[in-house]
């Protein structure tokens, strides 16, 4: 609980602690109030039927009327809804725990590619960082709880959210490793099978864009920003078709305007120029398997 650290003592801290249990989620509303204030966070909650469709991104629309989405905090009475509205609306944001509390809101996007030659399904982790201003970089688990199915030529959507301003990164690094099933034998990849994941480009779009009136002049000059510039889209730093990610390996991908020419007709066309190679890729990581294999069997066997 972040009262422990709100009193001056031990003693005030505890007491501190015990409203806020009693009090429950209540007790953080003037702290969000407060801090909606101070922050140049937009607190952006948005509309949705549910909080299942919310984590799942798809509720990020603010709608020609902005009536999608609210600014919570001291300019949510500026909410086109509110006086048109008579019944109970949903809407949902993501915080954090303290001290900053107001999380930006993200949708990344990760196109597979689908090569051809390949079959069957990938069933790994996956992890995406992101270079800030500073050139640090901030990381996020796409797969937090358990290994995740992903099929070629899909696409996926993530939901994702970040203390800080994000918008404006250029380049992330893609990291992905290949788990099997160890309930399912058919998912170890012994002989000519392939665990590299082959991505076609990632987009990363900003959604906390909202003016309900009120806003500051760092936030209307953030209205001002173009649809174009919210969407940034990256792919193979030298320009090719795909990004292929071996498993336990990280790539680089940047953004580039050829990463809007990269279609999945374009990939299989590639593809079929490449195919002695490919099948040379396939018998490296069928080794590369075989080894993952024993190095399992050896792991059971003690």
């Amino acid at each position: 609980m972040t009262a422990l650290t709100d009193g001056l003592s031990l003693y005030e801290g505890l007491d501190a602690a015990q409203k806020e249990l009693v009090a429950c989620n209540h007790f953080r509303a003037p702290k969000l109030f407060t801090d909606s204030i101070l922050s140049p966070c937009p607190y952006t909650a948005f509309q949705c039927p549910s909080y299942k469709h919310y984590v799942n991104g798809k509720c990020v629309s603010c709608g020609e009327d902005g009536r999608g989405c609210a600014r919570l905090g001291l300019h949510a009475d500026k909410w086109p809804g509110s006086n048109q509205n008579k019944s109970l609306v949903s809407l949902y944001l993501t915080t954090t725990a303290g001290p900053h509390y107001c999380l930006y809101h993200y949708l990344l996007k990760l196109d597979l590619a689908d090569p051809g030659g390949v079959v069957g399904n990938l069933r790994g982790n996956l992890k995406v960082s992101f270079f800030a201003d500073d050139g640090s970089l901030r990381d996020f688990n796409l797969t937090p709880e358990r290994a995740r199915t992903f099929a070629r030529g899909r696409s996926y959507v993530f939901f994702i959210g970040h203390h800080e301003n994000l918008s404006s990164a250029r380049e992330a690094l893609v990291q992905w490793t290949y788990e099997a099933d160890m309930f399912n034998p058919l998912s170890y990849c012994v002989l000519f099978c392939d665990t590299s994941l082959r991505l076609a480009k990632l987009t990363f779009t900003s959604v906390d864009h909202v003016d309900n009136g009120g806003a500051n002049e760092i936030e209307r000059e953030s209205s001002e920003t173009t649809e174009e510039s919210r969407e940034v889209v990256m792919c193979h730093q030298q320009g090719l078709d795909m990004v292929r990610i071996k498993s336990e390996a990280t790539v680089k991908v940047v953004s580039s305007a050829s990463c809007f020419n990269v279609t999945r007709a374009n990939i299989t066309r590639a593809a079929a120029t490449k195919q002695n190679n490919h099948t040379l890729d396939l018998l490296n990581a069928g080794l590369a398997s075989l080894s993952s294999l024993f190095k399992d069997m050896n792991l059971i066997a003690r």
